[in-house]
């Protein structure tokens, strides 16, 4: 009797282990930023086509505009050497939908380069609200930004539970 309980012990700890492993899934270094983007478009209802998407590894992007994109200034920006590939899905006008990924060259620089999307969406949240759609204020407050291995996203979106559970599902 006692083996059975001990096994049966045993066997709900690893449940709980692997139900709990499930949630710290890292996304694998293999990806890239485009794919990780298409996950988050196809997990929103019509999506809004996006105005500028940038990317590093063509050469459109360069450290004063990701300084621009971030802090809204115009000046080099030191964190642009810890990036290998990035995409920043930004829409024109009055929307307020937006997706940005950041390839850190490493996880350590993961974490900085999530700073650069916290900062922007700071000064987004902080921009002139009047010239916004109205589901600004509620995309705004269900905003995340977030780290997976060398990844850092910015998610705001129709639907950002869905986009991020989309993204960390690859």
């Amino acid at each position: 009797m006692k083996i059975k309980s001990v096994l049966c012990t045993i066997l709900t700890l690893l449940a709980v282990l692997s139900l709990a492993s499930c949630g710290n899934k890292t996304l694998s270094d293999t990806l890239n930023c485009d794919e990780i983007l298409d996950a988050a478009l196809k997990s929103q209802d019509n999506p809004p086509e996006g105005l500028e998407i940038y990317k590093k590894s063509d050469g459109s992007l360069d450290s004063y505009k990701l300084s621009l994109f971030a802090y809204g200034k115009f000046e080099e920006c030191a964190d642009f050497e810890l990036i290998d590939d990035c995409v920043f899905y930004t829409c024109g006008g009055t929307q307020s939908f937006e997706i940005d990924i950041i390839k850190a060259k490493d996880a350590d620089s993961a974490i900085k380069t999530d700073e650069l999307l916290a900062a922007r969406l700071k000064t987004i949240s902080e921009g002139d609200r009047a010239a916004y759609d109205p589901n600004f204020e509620s995309m705004i407050s269900s905003a995340v930004h977030f780290t997976s291995g060398r990844f850092a996203v910015l998610l705001i979106t129709f639907d950002t539970p869905a986009a991020k559970n989309a993204i960390l599902n690859l």
